[in-house]
């Protein structure tokens, strides 16, 4: 049998809780303040401000984030710590150090931190000539100062805007300045009319000292002045500005004035005409403008009264006689091309003659298929089937699934629809209701579902929870189950509260294992289940073997479903049967990762390995219980229960230290084995790893496992 690691349910669950506590994804990012020019010995212009999230991307309040100048004679900051406000939020400001001598500019960075983030500022300091003139300016490549910008809604400008920051005297006279903040946009933030930068608000520039922009025209018809800047400092390297012009653009959009959704009959036109509207990309008012309406369907919808050249507000408009079609039926208006397009829909009642059905009175199996589909056929008055009428099928009573909840008539006026049994057995009641037609469109379907008993396979039922090493259970650990009916009904898992004692039944599914008290399993369930699972028609169920189970080749073990029992099914169940938690990530040898964690609690991978010298945690189930273990066992909050029976792990094919073994907290049937990495251990990202235990003058030993070691 062949697993996936959707079907290793439990050691999916185990590892989540393990890595819950090490995968906190805050994150930090700046929201202005980079890129900003100044001059020695003075404030900034702007505040650096960063802004700090959660995991989940909402804002963190009250937060520390730490700020440092890391440049020589950077400059002060205002303060080395700040608290986020209510929006996450974070700001500091920076007084400009000295100018280093000879220099025409210097740049200093400035880092904010938290917990694991940093971001950094770069801004610019510039000196000033004869101690008023600045060293360093913003200069016009290209277009010349004065062009005129003219272009529709939504269309790019061909002609780019590009500028460059570069030092013109002092000892760096020529050398271009990289990273300044240059914002190109409206000089009046009123403005209807408007003309970005596609690349963006904030440019900055690159290594030449250059940041090009490509306008777009967007807003209203209307004029404004777009305004260039640079550093967030125009007093110190001035503006430029270009007169442009937004005009009407292409067909973009079309929306539905009025008409939609309304109820007619065949051969009679609507009460309200269809009205629609055709803008450009900014939302302007297209007059003059040929659109077509069409019925989606041949046939279904005819017009009359057609106005289809939009008028000064962009309409056009049409009546729309239904078709003798039932149901809902769809008109589209669009351009001549096709590409600009919007859809109403019509509501066509044809009174139902007669409603026949057929897949009445099935009988099914608790999570398979019934064995027919339910099928309405629909007439009219006359006996003639009603094509294109929407019936909705509803389960009124019972477990079951639908295959579809809505299907339309064909041209034989047939719908159906498909059913899948549930999980709990009795009466099952489906309702057809063919839309508009009232109680005359409705069929009623009874059905009933059944309950099966699980099937297992002999050799192919009893796995490690934590290896899945088929036949390699014992009393006290987690074991895996597979059988056919299972996890009837189900889709996906059904897990229970996985802190504190769990359960002996879920999902109606229960075990028992054969015991010295009960040596025919045949009395109460014993398993304290942790899952029930069917991913992709693999049922299973997961379950601590009980600790009083018996130890031999052919235990008995009932396994109940929905109240019905297996007979026969036995398993082999060992003295100790160990298995190593992993990952389920395949390393280059095609093995996974064992679950271990580092001192500091983060889990050990291929970029955080186990150091030597290191204490390791590893997860294990399947060890030897010492007495006075129970199943099922919460440890109190002040006490240990240590291994008594000798545990080996290796690593690299290679016995190590074993510090100590103890009862997981809050995890059932499961062990932590704390060892220590030797000093003259190999470093690797795939080193074996293994853990043993002696059992009857033997050994058994877990799956080869992968660890990482630095």
């Amino acid at each position: 049998m062949s697993f996936t690691l959707c079907s290793k349910l439990f050691a999916r669950l185990f590892v989540g809780i393990l890595l819950a506590g090490a995968a906190f994804c805050q994150s930090l990012s700046i929201v202005s303040g980079d890129g900003q020019v100044g001059s020695p010995q003075n404030n900034l212009p702007a505040p650096l401000v960063v802004l700090v999230r959660d995991a989940s991307g909402n804002p963190l309040p009250n937060v520390t984030v730490t700020w440092a100048v890391t440049t020589q004679q950077g400059g002060n900051l205002s303060f080395t710590t700040s608290k986020t406000d209510s929006n996450g939020n974070a700001s500091n400001g920076l007084f400009a150090g000295l100018l280093p001598l000879g220099a025409s500019f210097f740049q200093t960075t400035i880092n904010a931190v938290y917990s694991t983030k940093t971001v950094s500022f770069t801004e610019t300091i510039v000196g000033l000539f004869s101690g008023t003139a600045p060293e360093v300016n913003l200069s016009l490549k290209s277009p010349a100062e004065g062009t005129n910008f003219t272009g529709a809604a939504g269309q790019q400008s061909s002609t780019l805007i590009q500028v460059l920051v570069a030092a013109t005297v002092g000892g760096q006279a020529g050398q271009p300045v990289a990273h300044v903040l240059i914002q190109i946009g409206p000089s009046d933030p009123h403005y209807t009319a408007t003309l970005t930068c596609k690349e963006g608000l904030n440019l900055f520039t690159d290594v030449h000292g250059l940041a090009t922009c490509t306008p777009v025209f967007g807003g209203q018809i209307g004029t404004g002045v777009l305004l260039v800047t640079g550093g967030l400092n125009p007093n110190l390297l001035g503006q430029f500005t270009f007169n442009y012009q937004v005009t009407a653009g292409p067909p973009a959009v079309i929306v539905i004035v009025s008409g939609n959704n309304q109820n007619g009959q065949p051969g009679q036109p609507l009460p309200r005409p269809l009205v629609a509207q055709v803008t450009d990309i900014a939302g302007n008012w297209l007059t003059g403008v040929t659109l077509a309406f069409k019925a989606v369907v041949p046939g279904t919808v005819g017009f009359s009264n057609v106005n289809n050249v939009s008028d000064v507000h962009g309409e056009v408009s049409a009546t729309a006689t239904p078709g003798n079609v039932s149901g809902p039926v769809q008109v589209s208006v669009q351009t001549a091309d096709g590409k600009v397009s919007a859809t109403f829909t019509i509501n066509i009642a044809v009174p139902v003659g007669q409603i026949l059905k057929s897949g009445d009175q099935q009988t099914g199996t608790m999570g398979q298929p019934f064995a027919d589909p339910l099928t309405v056929t629909v007439t009219d008055s006359r006996g003639n089937p009603i094509v294109g009428a929407q019936v909705t099928f509803a389960i009124t009573q019972g477990s079951a699934t639908l295959g579809s909840l809505t299907a339309v008539t064909n041209a034989q006026g047939q719908a159906s629809t498909t059913v899948t049994a549930g999980s709990i057995p009795g009466p099952v009641v489906i309702t057809a209701s063919v839309n508009g037609a009232g109680s005359a469109g409705v069929a009623t379907f009874n059905l009933t579902v059944r309950t099966p008993g699980p099937s297992c396979t002999p050799g192919q039922t009893f796995y490690n929870g934590a290896g899945f090493q088929p036949n390699y259970i014992s009393p006290g650990a987690v074991a895996t189950i597979y059988c056919v009916g299972l996890a009837q009904g189900i889709q996906g898992s059904v897990v229970p509260d996985l802190f504190g004692p769990l359960p002996t039944q879920v999902a109606n599914v229960s075990l028992t294992f054969a015991t010295a008290a009960d040596p025919t399993a045949a009395g109460p369930p014993n398993a304290p289940i942790f899952n029930v699972s069917n991913y992709n028609g693999q049922e299973s169920v997961s379950v601590e073997v009980p600790l009083e189970a018996l130890v031999g080749a052919s235990v008995p073990v009932t396994i109940t479903v929905g109240g019905v029992s297996t007979t026969g099914v036995t398993a082999t169940i060992l003295q100790g049967s160990p298995g190593v938690f992993d990952t389920g990530l395949a390393g280059s040898d095609g093995l996974r990762a064992a679950v271990i964690l580092r001192p500091d609690g983060s889990v050990v991978s291929p970029t955080n390995r186990l150091a030597r010298g290191e204490i390791g945690r590893a997860y294990v189930t399947g060890l030897i219980p010492p007495a006075g273990l129970t199943t099922n066992a919460q440890l109190p909050i002040d006490t240990d229960i240590v291994i008594t029976t000798p545990v080996i792990v290796g690593v690299d094919n290679a016995g190590v230290k074993v510090i100590s073994v103890k009862y997981a907290r809050n995890l059932v049937g499961v062990w932590e084995v704390q060892f220590e990495v030797p000093a003259s251990a190999k470093t690797g990202s795939n080193l074996p790893f293994a853990v043993g235990i002696p059992v009857s003058g033997g050994h058994a030993y877990s799956q080869a496992s992968d660890i990482a070691i630095q």
